[in-house]
């Protein structure tokens, strides 16, 4: 991709908000036994969106004309998420963003023509309309972090609960994006990455630089584990997939581009045992616009440090985006076997841990 950034491109390309991008990466598995085994899942869905310990998928792709949500795991298969009602050539939609061990799933879905709303489908399979709200994450004990849009615009964080309906957790031009089991929040105050603990306030946790491309200082929370560790991305002169905790604060975890011109990454998930998944990503300058180079999907370890998931797996393999990683260190990932098309996989580590 080549392109020379606008202010708006120069922050996505900052932050490296480009995980959906389905750039082929042309490196070999290694010769000796891989760390992970692949597997693949049989399903076809368009945009995978997570997954649970049992295996149970959540994705959404067009259908009909309408953009539904699905729910697939082995024993019953895919269930289809529908949106309220049709309206519209393919303005009805339902996507599932969030799936707990329960297998109980939360997304956003239309009600009507101009209304979209946040949905909680039970293990039973009943859908439940919260209210005009966009859900973003959920924990096993059905509490649910998201945001609303208040009238000037801005966005409002929040927390509902089956107790209490919606309540609004402060912050000016706040989002609320995950939440773990003990109701700690991940999220985003002003442009910085963010944690709500319930005590009423929000702890902004900073930002690790400026960008490369101008002086733009950003950063974005994007997964929390039930240690209260947050990974995400901020801006940064390199890397800037990050790892937050109250003992460390802030920790750049580097990138894997060390040739290219501006190296960024981004910080995807973290699992309770303080794995990260993410992706790495890299520009060259061409002087007048800056042309990007295959990204590589990573995961990270305090002992290991970042390593390229096409280095670990089986040869012929190349993984192109990591979606979720669950406790058992399961990776949901997308990958392809000696370039064919892309499949929803599972890389499972061989020995139980990285070497």
């Amino acid at each position: 991709m080549s392109h020379t950034p606008n202010s708006a491109v120069r922050f996505c390309a900052a932050i490296a908000v480009l995980a959906s991008l389905g750039v082929s990466v042309s490196h070999a598995g290694p010769p000796g036994r891989a760390a992970y085994d692949v597997r693949v899942l049989p399903i076809e869905f368009p945009y995978v969106t997570g997954f649970n310990e049992r295996e149970q998928v959540i994705a959404y792709g067009p259908r009909d004309l309408v953009t539904v949500g699905f729910l697939w795991d082995a024993r019953r298969g895919t269930q289809l998420i529908p949106p309220l009602g049709s309206f519209g050539e393919n303005s009805a939609l339902a996507i599932p963003l969030d799936i707990n061990k329960h297998g109980e799933v939360i997304g956003s879905r239309t009600l009507g023509p101009g209304s979209v709303g946040a949905f909680f489908r039970d293990r039973s399979g009943t859908i439940f309309d919260l209210g005009p709200f966009g859900a973003g994450g959920l924990n096993d004990h059905g509490q649910i972090a998201g945001a609303r849009l208040l009238p000037n615009f801005e966005t409002q964080a929040v927390l509902w609960t089956a107790e209490t309906g919606m309540t609004d957790l402060g912050g000016p031009n706040s989002r609320a994006l995950e939440i773990n089991n003990r109701g700690m929040i991940a999220g985003e105050v002003q442009g910085q990455a963010a944690v709500w603990t319930g005590i009423g306030i929000w702890q902004e946790l900073g930002v690790l630089g400026g960008s490369p491309f101008d002086d733009t200082r950003l950063s974005t929370a994007q997964a929390i584990n039930d240690h209260g560790w947050v990974v995400g991305t901020s801006t940064a002169p390199a890397g800037g997939a990050f790892l937050w905790t109250p003992h460390t604060g802030m920790e750049n975890l580097g990138h894997l581009h060390p040739g290219a011109d501006v190296s960024l990454s981004y910080g995807l998930d973290i699992n309770n045992h303080g794995t990260v998944i993410g992706q790495s990503f890299g520009w060259m300058n061409l002087g007048s616009e800056y042309e990007q180079v295959p990204p590589r999907a990573f995961v990270w370890t305090r002992r290991t440090g970042m390593l390229a998931l096409d280095d670990l797996v089986p040869a012929g393999w190349t993984v192109y985006n990591v979606i979720a990683i669950n406790d058992r260190e399961e990776i949901l990932a997308t990958a392809s076997y000696q370039n064919n098309d892309a499949q929803t996989v599972v890389l499972k580590q061989v020995n139980g841990r990285l070497e």
